[in-house]
């Protein structure tokens, strides 16, 4: 240990290397939790040499697991899935299954009509097969109606909400992300800037140490200890 002359006289001496201490440590400090942060979320994909040489999000690389954990906070704490239900639009739901159930009815009715009557639909002119079709395409927005009516009613027997959210936020891992950041800015903008006070303060423990010691292995000791 220097004798505090010793000390005085090279802290004089060399202020500007205790002077970058803490400000190096500041910048270490900032740097890395805000590249930590970064890292939780990119890149979405794996980049690099499977299974070790490379880095995939935390969030994506658990995409599933994420998805899980965010739908399960959803329906107990925010919305469950008959809320999230009753405030579907039925007309516009009406609107949105009309062309691609206007496409398929045609073959739905034949192969009703095949199953059920096929002696009766096989001798039908082409005019009455026509007609049957017009018509049932004319009830399709009313059934379809009733259906969501009936839906409503037991949501929770008719959709499995999680295996349907979690299927959705694997298939767009970017949206995923866009949850966590929106849902966690707070915190995570916390974590970046509480890094550069805190570095700050182990450089003036390490400016301390060296001062003290002048032991070679203080530098990168406190380097590994403030990344």
């Amino acid at each position: 240990m220097t004798d505090p002359a010793g000390i005085l006289a090279d802290l004089e001496k060399h202020w500007w290397l205790y002077a970058s201490m803490p400000l190096i440590a500041a910048t270490i400090g900032y740097v890395t939790k805000l590249v930590a942060v970064e890292m939780m979320f990119k890149p979405i994909d794996f980049k690099g040499r499977r299974p070790f040489l490379g880095w995939q999000g935390i969030i994506p690389r658990f995409a599933g697991r994420m998805a899980a954990i965010a739908c399960d906070t959803l329906t107990a704490k925010l919305l469950s899935p008959q809320d999230l239900f009753d405030r579907l639009d039925p007309d516009r739901m009406v609107r949105e299954l009309e062309e691609p159930l206007t496409l398929a009815i045609e073959k739905i009715t034949e192969e009703v009509a095949a199953r059920t009557q096929p002696e009766l639909w096989s001798s039908l002119p082409a005019a009455a097969k026509r007609q049957v079709l017009r018509q049932v395409r004319h009830e399709a927005p009313r059934v379809v109606a009733e259906i969501m009516d009936q839906v409503r009613e037991n949501v929770e027997s008719v959709f499995d909400f999680k295996e349907m959210v979690v299927t959705s936020l694997v298939g767009e891992k970017s949206t995923l992300n866009k949850m966590f950041r929106e849902a966690g800015h707070r915190v995570f903008r916390f974590i970046v800037r509480f890094g550069a006070p805190s570095g700050f303060a182990i450089g003036l423990i390490q400016a301390a140490a060296w001062a003290l010691f002048r032991e070679p292995w203080i530098m990168p000791l406190f380097g590994v200890f403030t990344g």
